[in-house]
């Protein structure tokens, strides 16, 4: 691949990689809203949807590290 598809391939991957890590971030803190340890898993036992979708976008973060590390290499 040439620099410039290197370039627009690691531009790209970033963005995915910041948008999923701070989506993600987001969607977490909801799920897990509570005072106590006990409020809190209690929240994430009944957001059990954005806690599975929290996963998948950590799973898409891992990736895009390792895209953009390979194509910034």
């Amino acid at each position: 691949m040439t620099l410039r598809t290197n370039a627009k391939v690691a531009g790209f991957t970033f963005l995915i990689y910041i948008a999923a890590g701070v989506t993600g971030a987001v969607l977490f803190g909801r799920a897990a809203a509570g005072n106590t340890t006990a409020a809190k898993l209690a929240a994430i036992a009944q957001n059990a949807t954005e806690v599975r979708l929290t996963l998948l976008l950590t799973l898409l973060q891992g990736f895009s590290a390792l895209v953009l590390a390979v194509t910034l290499y």
